[in-house]
């Protein structure tokens, strides 16, 4: 078939410096648009994130944003305004899913002119913007990309919390799984971040899934600036406002580090990643913890690690943490659910403990073994090189496009 004219709608904006998310709409977009697909994407953004996704209009992607209002009070208080059915939803959708309520009162007039043009497919980036699909034409194609099963990643969230936090995320679990039942049946297509989760999809709803991994700049991560690793450092990366990120801080510095120092007094424990919650921010008291905040560059960050680690207790997916510390050559330790969806081999590519003694003591371990520890990142950064790059992942999103729209074609 000719190449396709794709509408990508995101809650998201495409941003090379912004969450898991944003990253990968980024690259996989501008992989497309490398490979000849008519790529246009429909999004909310921050102003900082609408100027730094811009670079992609020069690749000829049709950037069409809808800049964001700085305050998220304001944001929410015009959309009820705006219409009143808003607040009412806010009873019967899941935080997530009420958020893209909101972003669709100021994305509406955006759309409607986009929809007046002729598309191959709408691609809808995260099952929690899955209500979107009832707004568009019937006879539209219409795929999505589960970043996870939120459902899913709610659920474990609820049995590693309490209180109201551990009710809110059941609350919210058992809504986000009624919605997706409800509106799965929109979709010709699926598109997940790794097997287990397209697996699980084809379970559910027999829906078509393709996997589409995350992947990592491997050029630029597999060149670190001339940094000397400093012995004993561990590095922990994400966006700390992600509530699995920000979970998975707080288990490591509480439960796992002082296990670690131990046994290494010399451990300490970086958490370089943007917008930490006040709770991992107040990490940076303990001893041998230090809370960067958002850095303009991870690589020198990485390059001082001597070891990597993915502590997290919930989520899905493949994990861009996990990717980018193997593409840099950085040996990595990380939960079942941290691993989850990398095709490599626990003691070749990275090592895998779950609970706090365990993960403290694969830790430990690896920090006094250097040969070992250079033997599986040599093995990790050959595995990301080889199947987890942006351009792997755009070429994996490409051919399952055109099956996709050739059977709906058909």
């Amino acid at each position: 078939m000719a190449e396709p004219r794709l509408l990508f709608l995101s809650p998201e904006y495409p941003d090379p410096d912004g969450n898991g998310g944003q990253v990968r709409l980024f690259h996989v977009s501008r992989g497309l648009a490398q490979l000849g697909a008519g790529v246009t994407i429909v999004a909310p953004g921050s102003a900082e994130s609408i100027e730094r996704g811009a670079v992609l209009g020069e690749l000829g992607i049709d950037l069409r944003p809808v800049r964001r209002p700085a305050s998220r009070a304001r944001e929410a208080l015009g959309a009820v305004l705006g219409d009143p059915r808003v607040a009412i939803r806010a009873l019967t959708r899941s935080w997530l899913a009420w958020q893209t309520e909101v972003y669709w009162t100021e994305l509406r007039q955006t759309l409607a002119s986009a929809l007046s043009e002729r598309w191959d497919g709408v691609v809808i980036e995260h099952d929690w913007a899955l209500g979107w699909a009832t707004r568009l034409p019937a006879g539209l194609p219409v795929g999505l990309v589960f970043h996870n099963l939120t459902d899913r990643l709610l659920a474990q969230q609820a049995e590693t919390e309490s209180g109201l936090l551990a009710w809110r995320a059941r609350r919210d679990a058992r809504l986000a799984r009624r919605e997706t039942d409800r509106l799965v049946p929109r979709l010709s297509a699926a598109f997940a971040c790794s097997q287990p989760d397209a697996d699980e999809v084809q379970r559910r709803w027999a829906v078509d899934c393709a996997v589409v991994p995350n992947g990592a700049d491997v050029d630029s991560l597999g060149t670190l600036p001339e940094r000397a690793e400093v012995p004993g450092r561990i590095l922990f990366t994400g966006t700390m406002s992600y509530p699995p990120n920000a979970q998975a801080a707080l288990w490591f510095a509480n439960e796992v580090l002082p296990l670690v120092r131990s046994r290494r007094p010399d451990a300490e424990l970086a958490i370089a990643g943007r917008d930490p919650s006040p709770d991992v921010r107040s990490l940076a008291e303990l001893p041998g913890v230090e809370v960067t905040g958002r850095v303009p560059d991870l690589r020198p960050w990485l390059a001082e690690a001597q070891i990597v680690v993915a502590p997290l207790l919930s989520g899905g997916g493949t994990k861009l943490k996990v990717v980018e510390a193997m593409a840099a050559g950085r040996p990595l330790v990380a939960t079942s659910i941290g691993a989850e969806g990398i095709d490599g081999r626990d003691g070749e590519h990275f090592v895998v403990a779950d609970g706090s003694e365990a993960f403290a003591g694969a830790v430990a371990d690896l920090l006094g073994d250097r040969a070992r520890a250079a033997r599986i990142a040599a093995s990790g950064k050959e595995l990301a090189v080889e199947r987890y790059s942006w351009d792997a992942a755009s070429l994996a999103m490409r051919d399952a496009i055109e099956r996709w729209l050739v059977g709906a074609d058909g």
